[in-house]
């Protein structure tokens, strides 16, 4: 088959293909502090689309450079950017209040998302995530998704996973499998990135 200059050498591996690429991860800068990668490009970049391509490897590139990536892919990255955007709501509008169990006196922060409730359990740079759904509030979860050694530098993260969580759990109950699916994505990334070894 003859091929165009252009197309011998993305066939050939000499220049970025635009095509075969798949979406790894997306991941949000909160402000455009990234760089897209893209050949000829360079633009800074809040949400970083990590692709990769058998011949070309790992690149990470923006939003308008999606055209590397297959069809499902530029769906989920636009599912993506729309739970960053919900979490990101979610995260401003939370009002956090300090409280204290009636039994233990443990003090525990507390907000409320869609009629459901987050504790945050904090002690000694230890913090605990425990979710109440629903109105009875004698159905708490127990504590989980424990973060060790976590300065207070780290709460504001510690609070958005929480969020992320229960939002998760909520788009579960309601069937949507690939927002949960995502939201645990975007959970998993998100404390890799907090987490010190």
């Amino acid at each position: 088959m003859t091929l165009c200059k252009g197309c011998h050498a993305r066939e050939h591996g000499l220049i970025e293909p635009t095509y075969g690429w798949t979406l790894i991860s997306i991941d949000d800068l909160g402000d455009l502090t990234g760089l897209c990668e893209r050949e000829n490009c360079n633009t800074a970049i809040r949400y970083e689309h990590l692709a990769y391509h058998p011949q070309w490897g790992y690149k990470i590139v923006g939003s308008s450079c999606i055209d590397f990536l297959t069809e499902s892919d530029k769906l989920k990255s636009k599912r993506y950017i729309t739970l960053y955007t919900k979490i990101a709501k979610a995260f401003n509008k939370a009002q956090w209040e300090t409280s204290i169990t009636k039994k233990s006196y443990r003090t525990f922060l507390l907000t409320t998302y869609q009629k459901s409730s987050i504790r945050i359990y904090t002690d000694n740079f230890h913090y605990q995530i425990g979710l109440y759904l629903g109105k009875d509030y004698t159905e708490w979860e127990k504590p989980y998704k424990l973060f060790q050694n976590m300065d207070s530098s780290k709460l504001k993260y510690i609070k958005e996973l929480s969020l992320i969580h229960l939002m998760g759990v909520i788009a579960s109950e309601r069937d949507k499998h690939e927002n949960h699916e995502a939201y645990r994505e975007i959970y998993r990334n998100i404390r890799k990135s907090i987490i010190t070894p």
